[in-house]
């Protein structure tokens, strides 16, 4: 759904030949470990990037995506100039208009598209695998998100697009497994200094130029503001504007906050649910015994997910 959203292409990756976009994409977020450590390195001391610069993408990987998106911009200007394809209105034309208004070149719009590729292909997955775990795990919930789900379909047994909002059990379901999986950690660059409070001694001052890493694991499992934090419990976002009063509160923030907000947000939700729609209406989902059944983190997790894996069982309802 990524590669045909953003470049109009076809992944193919439900087939036994999918597109090598895929192992391309796979290999680049499973980075080797000297990757990963200078990572690591470089939150906490930025200035190594002054002394020492690493390749995070191989070469033959950066020329396949180049060449990539060359053919995916010649195919679409082919298609627009004989009349066969309409404007689209996805993220290849949108970059198209600016590659014209600022005169951009095929290595320039490539690395636009490879931000929004990387973002919506491994966290919109794991989120999904976290959802469907979740579901899993409460048969009561599942039935419920269910049956919310089967009174929305349409006569051709389908949601119509513009209906997908009017789901509020299943927002709440995404939004409170957020809470339970942060996808990241935020690491932010102070630009004025600024006194922030201690509740047991005195308030600390984080100065101008200081790199600030929040885990957002920590408030959003604290039960000051969310009572038996480890629980799976969708009712926390059933209130009206829950996610904004919880954000607003600083205490959620599934997606980031502020003006650098996750600019594939909304994105990202309609194909979690789409997706959570045709698994639910097709199968029940039970938890295998794979699986573990607490929340215990994959320390070296690209993003969280659970320790060990998700195993599920699909069994195809009738």
């Amino acid at each position: 759904m990524v590669t045909d959203c953003v470049l109009g292409l076809k992944a193919e990756s439900f087939t036994d030949e999918p597109s090598p976009i895929m192992g391309y994409i796979k290999a680049i977020l499973h980075m080797p470990w000297p990757s990963i450590i200078y990572l690591m390195i470089a939150n906490f001391l930025p200035s190594i990037r002054l002394f020492y610069k690493m390749r995070l993408i191989p070469l033959p990987m950066e020329h396949y995506f180049v060449n990539l998106m060359q053919t995916a911009i010649d195919a679409r200007q082919q298609q627009l100039a004989v009349g066969k394809q309409f404007d689209r209105g996805d993220f290849l034309d949108y970059i198209l208009q600016l590659g014209s208004k600022k005169n951009l070149d095929t290595r320039q719009l490539t690395a636009h598209i490879m931000t929004f590729l990387l973002d919506g292909f491994e966290t919109t997955a794991t989120v999904l695998s976290q959802v469907l775990l979740l579901l899993g795990r409460d048969e009561q919930v599942q039935q419920r998100l269910r049956e919310e789900i089967e009174a929305h379909l349409s006569d051709k047994g389908i949601i119509e697009f513009e209906r997908l909002n009017e789901l509020p059990f299943l927002d709440a379901c995404i939004h409170e497994t957020l809470r339970l999986f942060p996808l990241f950690v935020a690491r932010k660059l102070c630009t004025e200094p600024i006194e922030l409070p201690n509740k047991k001694g005195e308030s600390f001052v984080v100065e101008r130029g200081t790199t600030v890493i929040v885990p957002h694991c920590c408030f959003m499992l604290d039960e000051e503001y969310f009572p038996d934090p480890q629980a799976f419990n969708p009712e926390r976002f059933m209130q009206p504007d829950a996610v904004k009063m919880f954000r607003e509160q600083g205490v959620f923030n599934g997606f980031g906050d502020g003006p650098r907000i996750c600019i594939g947000m909304r994105f990202a939700l309609i194909q979690i649910k789409a997706a959570i729609i045709e698994v639910l209406t097709k199968f029940n989902i039970r938890l295998n015994p794979k699986t573990r059944k607490d929340i215990l983190y994959e320390p070296l997790a690209f993003v969280t997910t659970l320790k060990g894996g998700i195993w599920l069982d699909f069994e195809e309802r009738q």
